[in-house]
Parts: structure tokens; sequence; C-alpha cells
């Protein structure tokens, strides 16, 4: 496995049991409707009644779960972090062109699945305040940082050239692969065009070949 376990505190009480369906479907529910509210509003403008009408079950539940609003903030974070990571785990080897094509097409699963997402993470990243954008980096980013990283010392992988950082190529990964995703609009606009599938997927291959040739040892 090339996972680490990413210690993260799980906040509010645990499941009293694997087997009860509704409620860890209640409590899927407050996190796929928090991740959809969060995403289109910044932390402070999102309310747990907001949260609970969403989700469709009673506001207690989300201090049941979570404590509060922050706990399920950081929740929600982890979970996505997890989500990228299971992506690239179970990703079919026998269809990838190139070692970096897991995790290029893992992010850009994520995203195509909840668009949001990436506006999610950019907004908190650059235009909110540093204790929600510590968040995103030590949930999100961090994580996937530290797992793509153990992930490319993999047999499958080719050495990088010559000076290469690795950290600053695991952040061109995920830059070059929601930019898309969050310009959506704006590429649109200047090509005249909608965006379709194959538009998205050439976008996709020219990242994977640039990322190839750019930073990993062909020899």
């Amino acid at each position: 496995m090339f996972a680490e376990n990413i210690e993260t505190r799980r906040p509010g009480r645990p499941l009293k049991s694997n087997n009860d369906d509704d409620k860890n479907q209640s409590r899927k529910a407050l996190l796929q409707a928090a991740k959809e509210l969060f995403s289109n509003a910044p932390f402070a403008k999102v309310s747990t009644r907001k949260i609970a009408e969403r989700a469709g079950v009673n506001p207690a539940l989300i201090r049941y779960y979570f404590i509060n609003k922050d706990g399920l903030y950081q929740q929600m974070l982890v979970g996505m972090a997890e989500e990228l990571q299971n992506n690239i785990m179970n990703f079919d080897w026998t269809e990838a062109s190139s070692p970096i094509e897991p995790i290029v097409r893992s992010y850009a699963a994520m995203f195509e699945k909840e668009p949001g997402v990436a506006k999610l993470i950019f907004r908190e990243l650059l235009l909110n305040d540093e204790n929600s954008r510590s968040k995103v980096i030590d949930l999100v980013i961090r994580p996937d940082k530290e797992f793509v990283l153990k992930f490319m010392k993999s047999p499958h992988f080719k050495p990088l050239k010559p000076g290469v950082n690795p950290v600053f190529l695991v952040l061109h990964i995920m830059g070059s692969t929601v930019l898309p995703y969050l310009m959506k609009e704006t590429i649109e606009e200047v090509e005249g065009a909608p965006l379709t599938s194959e538009s998205f997927e050439q976008m996709i291959q020219q990242s994977i070949q640039f990322i190839e040739t750019a930073f990993i040892n062909q020899e």
C-alpha cells in the first residue's frame, strides 16, 4: 500500500454500529449537503440549519456526529482528500498510458463529479481568512501532496529529471487539473463554444503528455 493513514481529529460521536444504515446515511447526507453548500458560499454564510435542510435530517444530528459546524467542515475536507487517494489506488493500471495518468485522471474525476469542489478549494485558499485557508491546506492539500509523493516512489514511476522538485510537480498536477473545471465558463467564452467531454479529455491528455515530457526522465 502506498497510502499512509491520515491522522485527523474525528469530531463527534462514532457510529454505534456499522450496520446501522439509517444513521450512516444521515451522516453521509450531512457531509454531501455541506460540500454542496460550502462550494457555493463561504463558511460564515452557511448555517447548520441550511445544511440539515439540504440533507433532509434533524439539525441535532450535526452535533451528534460532528459536535458543531466546524467539525462537520473538517470532516468534509478529510473526505475530499480520502476520495482522491482512493481514486488513485483503485485506478486500473492496465488502462494507464503513463504512471502520471492515474494521478491526473483521479483529480479530474473528482472535479468532474463535483465541479463545486474546485471552487471551494480555491476560494478558501485565495479569498477567505487564514483559519479557513489553513484547514484546506492541512486537511486536503498537504495529505494529498504527501500521498502522491509516496505513490511516485512506487516501481511504476521512472525517475524525475535532475533538478525537478517533486513538491512543485505535485502542485503543478493539482493546478493543471483543476483549472479547466474552475474556469469552465471563461474557457467557453474564449472558445465561443461549450466545453464538451471530448474537450476535457483532450485537456487531460495534453496535461499528461506535458507533465511526462517536462518532469519525468525518459531515458
